[in-house]
């Protein structure tokens, strides 16, 4: 049975330590206390992307232990520029960084090229970590059996794609440590930023932290709404038609104006809420509706309490992971917005994006596929998970073309049933599996 260092667990599995686990094991087995600095040496021969998760990992977990980190990083030419973001990030942070780089040329074993920071760990006794996430199988087994010699601890990756290097190095190294899976510190922004993606800082609503709590109730409050009667004549349908440009005969697309009388009973309390914030006002007898741009009320009774609802869901399914709302990016020169996601978070060391579609149906529909779509290209299909929220059912052919694109998708009652047993019955658990089973299959270059 693989040896690993971390919380017990039945034979033959092996689990993701939390952060606490982590220190305790790193510290316990390793006698740790009585240092006061580890050296993680991370040797970078494939894709980089794991090593701002697993340094951010060890980072956290040292700060447990109370000692310092420095990380040393030798990667191969070709990485040079991924590596140089992520010691940026990891700078920031107040991370000690160094990034050594590797000619192709150079024909010493990995275990020869680290040498040199292994023999600057024992002069200065800082216990040596070698961090083997970023290296091919290989690599990892050769690393962990000649660092056997050195008394170096090995950190190894436990996620769907590494599985193999932590078995394999579990056989040839017994105190092997798993960093399990992606620590909340790890933000989508970040993680993109890594491959030259940078964020532009947005308020979806403009209306500040402090009356988030109003807009949640206001999106909780459709979703009740809709789950309980999803027919077509169902009180939110009837407020969405009222919304449409025009249905008051109020040529004035800044705002809508609706007949207090015609107004959903059901859904009044959510007036109260929007006034709070400034997106609806009464006049006499009518309710006036600011809008339509993103900013407003129509915008979020439209649609945008999806988004609103499905990252509160999330983040209950997802509790030690930061969930990001409307994350807009940009790479290059100008101050377009090259791509934006209603929702994303980062799970098991892949940038999940989340697309929320309110009965957005017919050839439109369509549209959006194929942009959704680029984007996961734009990003790169290792490191993304797509995935598809719609309160409307999908067609056949939507659901055909979902598949062909590699979009999962989740849309109609089912959702609205996860949603509600997720955010008002407090029961993420099904939820939770149902978004890690999209994360199990991968989109793969171009479409079928």
């Amino acid at each position: 049975m693989t040896d690993f260092i971390g919380p017990d667990r039945p034979s033959g599995q092996v689990a993701g330590s939390t952060i606490d686990s982590l220190s305790q094991s790193i510290t316990g087995r390793l006698e740790l206390p009585k240092l006061t600095r580890w050296l993680v040496v991370t040797p970078v021969e494939v894709t980089p992307d794991r090593l701002l998760v697993s340094a951010l990992t060890v980072v956290r977990a040292a700060s447990t232990a109370h000692v310092l980190v420095d990380l040393v990083v030798f990667a191969l030419r070709n990485h040079e520029s991924a590596c140089g973001r992520i010691a940026s990030i990891l700078q920031q942070r107040g991370i000690s960084v160094q990034v050594h780089l590797v000619p192709h040329s150079d024909k010493r074993s990995w275990f020869e090229r680290l040498e040199p920071a292994l023999a600057v760990a024992e002069s200065e006794t800082a216990k040596c970590l070698i961090d083997v996430s970023c290296c091919a199988v290989g690599t990892a087994v050769q690393l962990s059996a000649a660092s056997l010699a050195e008394e170096s601890a090995v950190l190894c990756w436990l996620d769907p794609v590494s599985q193999t290097i932590v078995d394999a190095v579990g056989t040839v190294h017994a105190a092997a440590i798993d960093i399990g899976e992606a620590p909340s510190s790890v933000e989508a922004s970040e993680f993109l930023s890594v491959f030259g993606f940078e964020e532009r800082p947005a308020d979806p609503y403009g209306v500040g932290v402090g009356q988030s709590a109003n807009l949640e109730a206001v999106a909780v409050s459709i979703l009740v709404s809709l789950w309980g009667a999803p027919e077509t004549d169902g009180p939110y349908t009837r407020l969405r038609r009222l919304l449409r440009p025009g249905q008051s005969g109020d040529r004035d697309l800044s705002q809508r104006r609706i007949a207090a009388k015609d107004f959903p009973r059901e859904l009044l309390d959510v007036v109260d809420r929007l006034e709070r914030v400034g997106f609806v006002s009464k006049e006499m007898d009518t309710i006036v509706v600011r809008g339509p741009d993103d900013q407003c009320g129509v915008f979020l009774l439209s649609g945008g309490w999806l988004e609103i609802v499905a990252g509160m869901a999330l983040r209950a399914a997802f509790p030690r992971h930061q969930v990001k709302v409307n994350l807009s990016l940009h790479w290059g020169p100008g101050d377009h917005t090259h791509a934006e996601t209603d929702l994303s978070f980062v799970h098991r060391n892949r940038i999940h994006i989340v697309s929320c579609k309110n009965d957005f149906v017919g050839e439109r529909l369509f549209q959006h596929f194929d942009r959704f779509r680029a984007v996961v290209a734009e990003f790169g299909e290792s490191r993304v998970r797509a995935l598809l929220f719609s309160t409307g059912r999908l067609t056949r052919q939507q659901e055909l073309r979902c598949q062909s694109y590699e979009i999962e998708h989740r849309s109609g009652q089912r959702l609205l049933d996860l949603l509600h047993e997720t955010v008002v019955r407090r029961k993420p658990d099904e939820f939770r599996r149902s978004v890690q089973a999209s994360a199990n299959r991968a989109p793969r270059p171009g479409m079928h």
